[in-house]
């Protein structure tokens, strides 16, 4: 148990750039999960207390069509609303069906993942442009895009955005892990590290990326008051972590004879593959 914990402490500074980068794509993979839908209503279906105040009494029982099939009833029954009250019901009944249609919309996330994944095993670009510019590109095109929703509204984004999230998770999910099995193959990483301890230290990173952006998330649009600030959030964080995979994180360039199968299969054997329970044996 000791070796394990002073494996787990002493970790390679390729390993610790590599882990900085999972934290930061958990950090802002999981924003969109809180955001997504809530600026879904807010843009395509108009469920924002501030506009709806900019309009007239009777323009608001109108509001988006059918929107005034929940205030229509309460006024035929000449039920003496306020105001106010229209405006709550409106909103209200604007933001429930804001959430279930950006509810339907968020199920392209993982249909677009698997369309990725299989274009890339087809045709093999993550081998032709490289692990560098695929990571560093994920985080570049989400918040571009997520920047852009801040001053443009169109539900054509919002299209958009799902395909660059789809894009973002696949990459967060596979790239890397490509890279760590690169780094244990170069000639200065440890030999007597095994895989399962690289793998823990990874997912502890990202764990603790989605739990500090859960709880930073909610307070940010509570104290702004509306989830508009979380575009500009989002495109700061993908700054951050473009430019952390650019210029911080390491990428070994293999030999061409250890691209092989056999130099590839040798290497594998040579390195030292120890589980968290071969250690506590020994």
């Amino acid at each position: 148990m000791g070796e394990t914990i002073c494996a787990i402490i002493r970790i390679p500074m390729p390993l610790l750039k590599l882990g900085v980068a999972g934290f930061i794509a958990m950090y802002l993979n999981i924003i969109p999960y809180i955001w997504f839908t809530h600026q879904y209503a807010e843009v395509v279906f108009r469920a924002d207390k501030e506009y709806l105040r900019s309009l007239n009494e009777t323009d608001i029982q109108g509001q988006n069509g059918t929107s005034f099939d929940k205030l229509k009833p309460l006024l035929e029954e000449e039920m003496a609303l306020s105001y106010e009250e229209q405006l709550n019901i409106q909103f209200h009944w604007l933001y429930e069906l804001g959430i279930e249609q950006g509810a339907k919309v968020m199920i392209a996330f993982p249909l677009l993942q698997m369309s990725i994944c299989l274009v890339m095993e087809t045709t093999k670009i993550d081998r032709l442009v490289g692990s560098r510019i695929l990571y560093s590109s994920a985080f570049l095109l989400f918040g571009t895009c997520t920047l852009i929703m801040w001053f443009y509204d169109h539900w054509l984004l919002f299209l958009f955005e799902t395909f660059c999230l789809g894009f973002f998770v696949f990459i967060f999910c596979t790239v890397p892990f490509k890279i760590l099995n690169e780094l244990r193959k170069t000639k200065d990483y440890p030999k007597d590290r095994g895989l399962s301890v690289d793998c823990s230290f990874m997912t502890a990173l990202i764990c603790l990326g989605q739990l500090v952006s859960s709880a930073i998330v909610g307070i940010l649009i509570e104290y702004y008051g509306s989830s508009r600030i979380i575009n500009p959030y989002i495109s700061i964080v993908a700054a951050v972590g473009f430019l952390h995979c650019w210029f911080i994180v390491d990428y070994p360039e293999l030999n061409p004879k250890s691209e092989g199968e056999s130099s590839e299969s040798e290497g594998l054997t040579n390195r030292k593959e120890e589980t968290f329970s071969s250690i506590v044996r020994d």
